[in-house]
């Protein structure tokens, strides 16, 4: 009998019970609601999270867990702008990468919370590469090139002048000198300069300022001076990683997250974890009685316990098992679904 009871209590809490407790700790530490999105940033995304919103809005506060490459800077703005027009505080939990337009989301979240592995991106826009198929390039790389032309061009100038003159032991007049050297630029540069076309830098100029435009109306204060302007041009590549440390000299208000918060993120990992580029956005709104099953950790099922809703439920960690049926958890309707949206395709920023 004693060997029994000792049986009984060696056996590991009941996750659906661990997922309801941690999900009401979080929910009313902040007096929040959650939602998810892992995918890219689309319009259609954008669309199914405020219709999840109109849904089920029912606190103060919102606390948006998000995994992105990127997207559409215009879908990343209705999506912030969604959140601080429901809700009073907008709080954003990075479990893992959130790169390029899902940083145009954080820059307007009052508060942004992010684990040690986790990661901004910078905000410089990507546009398609005239003549190439599927291939972007960022939109500040004409701009530094023509101002590498030109610092190029002012160094060639400079050293033909002092040459000529210097050379000549100042028998060429200076005059003269500046009339060689600059010929000799202009023999050099012209055929550069001649393959830039103006109207399409002027695209790409406008469309580099989209970022600018959307940040400052996003800002509720959590910016810091200048890091809007850092965010979109002081970065030496896209795929720069700017972790907690980083995010730190640009936002406010930033941490790191919470024993239960970690706990909850795990439990969503497996919908955290933006999909190949065919696949489906996962986004939704995140209930107590969301999951409803798990599996444990060595990939056996527990029994069933269906809750009202009967989702079926993700592994409880960030493992990178995938979780029970096609996509992850689905419903129908009902408090704790997941929806799953189609990315739409437009040409853009990335």
């Amino acid at each position: 009998m004693a060997t029994t009871r000792n049986r009984r209590a060696k056996q590991p809490p009941n996750p659906v019970e661990t997922w309801k407790s941690i999900h009401g700790e979080v929910c009313a530490n902040h007096n929040a609601d959650i939602y998810l999105y892992s995918g890219a940033i689309d319009h259609t995304g954008c669309e199914r999270l405020s219709e999840e919103v109109k849904a089920y809005r029912s606190s103060e506060n919102v606390i948006l867990l998000l995994t992105t490459k990127g997207g559409f800077p215009s879908a990343a703005y209705r999506i912030a702008r969604t959140m601080q027009s429901n809700y009073s505080n907008f709080i954003i939990c990075i479990p893992s990468y959130c790169k390029s337009a899902g940083t145009l989301i954080a820059c307007g979240a009052n508060r942004i919370i992010m684990a040690d592995d986790s990661e901004l991106g910078p905000l410089d826009v990507q546009v398609y590469k005239q003549d190439e198929l599927g291939e972007y390039t960022s939109g500040l790389t004409p701009v530094q090139a023509l101002q590498t032309l030109r610092i190029e061009a002012y160094k060639a100038f400079e050293y033909y002048f002092l040459s000529t003159r210097l050379r000549s032991r100042l028998q060429i007049s200076t005059r003269l000198a500046a009339l060689i050297a600059t010929r000799l630029v202009s023999g050099t540069f012209a055929p550069i300069y001649r393959q830039i076309d103006p109207m399409r830098l002027g695209e790409i100029q406008r469309a580099a300022t989209i970022a600018m435009h959307y940040g400052l109306r996003l800002d509720k204060g959590n910016l810091k001076e200048d890091a809007l302007e850092y965010l979109i041009g002081g970065y030496p590549s896209h795929d720069f990683v700017i972790d907690r440390q980083e995010a730190s000299h640009l936002f406010n208000s930033i941490r790191p997250p919470t024993d239960e918060e970690l706990i909850l993120a795990k439990f969503l990992w497996p919908l955290l974890k933006d999909e190949p580029d065919d696949e489906e956005a996962q986004i939704g709104f995140v209930s107590k009685d969301f999951p409803a099953t798990l599996k444990k950790p060595d990939g056996g099922a527990n029994d069933r316990e269906e809750s009202s809703t009967g989702p079926a439920a993700p592994p409880p960690g960030p493992d990178g098992r995938k979780p029970a049926g096609k996509g992850g958890a689905k419903s129908t309707g009902h408090r704790g679904r997941v929806e799953k949206t189609q990315r739409g395709s437009e040409n853009g920023a990335k």
